[in-house]
């Protein structure tokens, strides 16, 4: 066989393989990816699971898979590129024919919100090399990661503290247990129950008996914008962060102290037509879930200003605790909380920014300023 017939029938063969694949590296193959569990808090470690099956004979000799997600979601090593806000994961797959393969990322949640893996590309070739073949595929990766509660004991100082006055009462809401009498201890009872005068009397151990009281409930009101005079986008993002979290910590207190509350913001929702969030009054655990999935939903957005949010959702809100979380006081602000004192609520005001001007805060109102842990700066 002569140099031209070898060289005839190589091209022919290498012709043969690119048409080979360039016709079917894509079929009866598909791709997949999701995440171990639909929802997590910021700082657990989630897996994300990648499966590529070939249903064919035909091997695959390379496939690079290309994913688009959140910078927000850190994938462990060196092992993805960064650009503003995405973050740019490859990986690259080998499959005989008729097979499986699977591949487990281990990922670390940063940031609360919902984020999805809807951009991947997956790019092929024969095995010489002498084609290159891509296509996107829609993924549907989705995982919502919830804010972690900020303990708001522990970490809101009362602004007279600050100033140097005595704190007479350190707790932010009132217990909503009342004494109501005394009666016999049982094993079931706490010893901070126990009545030393009734067990005095008695010669017997006596506890507190305590009855609930059903008016009290929590009202938590978040203010989306980080300053006065602030467009719609938001311009001090960690602060509001931070309200956020603080937020969701007095839903940990709520639901501890089972009594019913509810979260108002003039914050927009992700994939809700409502112009602000407003919540119904609840109590319990699913009302805590209910509202850790709003946090998660809420952007850095907002459609309405605060002072008109107050006249709108404020307006018939009346016997309740309410904590208003913001970062500033204006006058529109100070008004708005003047008509909740006249509709007979109780208002405790958290304010995010340790330098802003309390001067237009109303006689009467607990003001507190959040603190951060090992320190005593605040977050502005």
């Amino acid at each position: 066989m002569d140099a031209i017939t070898v060289a005839i029938l190589l091209f022919s063969a290498i012709a043969i393989e690119i048409l080979v694949y360039s016709k079917m590296y894509f079929k009866k193959m598909s791709y997949n990816c999701e995440f171990n569990v639909h929802t997590a808090k910021v700082g657990d470690e989630v897996e994300l699971i990648e499966t590529v099956v070939n249903r064919k004979r035909l091997p695959i000799p390379w496939l690079r898979v290309s994913i688009f997600s959140s910078r927000w979601l850190e994938y462990a090593g060196d092992l993805s590129s960064v650009v503003d806000e995405t973050r740019y994961v490859s990986s690259v797959f080998y499959t005989g024919g008729n097979q499986k393969v699977k591949r487990t990322w281990p990922i670390t949640c940063t940031k609360r919100g919902i984020f999805d893996l809807s951009n991947v590309t997956l790019i092929g070739g024969d095995p010489l090399g002498f084609t290159t073949l891509s296509t996107g595929v829609d993924a549907t990766a989705s995982i919502m990661v919830y804010p972690i509660p900020i303990d708001v004991e522990e970490s809101l100082v009362p602004l007279s503290l600050m100033l140097g006055e005595t704190i007479v009462n350190r707790w932010i809401i009132d217990d909503p247990f009342l004494i109501a009498g005394v009666r016999d201890y049982t094993p079931s009872d706490t010893m901070n129950r126990i009545h030393m005068g009734a067990t005095a009397k008695t010669g017997r151990l006596m506890v507190k008996k305590c009855d609930f009281t059903s008016s009290v409930t929590m009202t938590i009101i978040l203010n989306m914008q980080s300053i006065e005079r602030e467009l719609d986008r938001i311009v001090d993002k960690n602060s509001i962060e931070v309200g956020i979290r603080i937020a969701a910590g007095f839903f940990d207190m709520a639901c501890n102290m089972g009594i019913p509350f509810r979260f108002l913001s003039n914050g927009k929702i992700r994939g809700e037509h409502s112009r602000y969030a407003y919540s119904e009054l609840n109590a319990g655990p699913s009302q805590q879930e209910m509202l850790l999935v709003t946090l998660a939903k809420l952007e850095m957005f907002y459609d309405v200003h605060f002072d008109k949010f107050c006249s709108e959702a404020l307006s018939d809100l009346a016997d309740s605790e309410c904590i208003m979380i913001t970062s500033f006081v204006d006058d529109a602000i100070a008004d708005s909380i003047r008509e909740l004192k006249a509709q007979k609520n109780s208002v405790k005001l958290v304010i995010l920014d340790y330098a802003a001007d309390t001067s237009k805060v109303p006689e009467g109102i607990s003001v507190y300023l959040y603190k951060k842990q090992g320190t005593k700066e605040g977050v502005g």
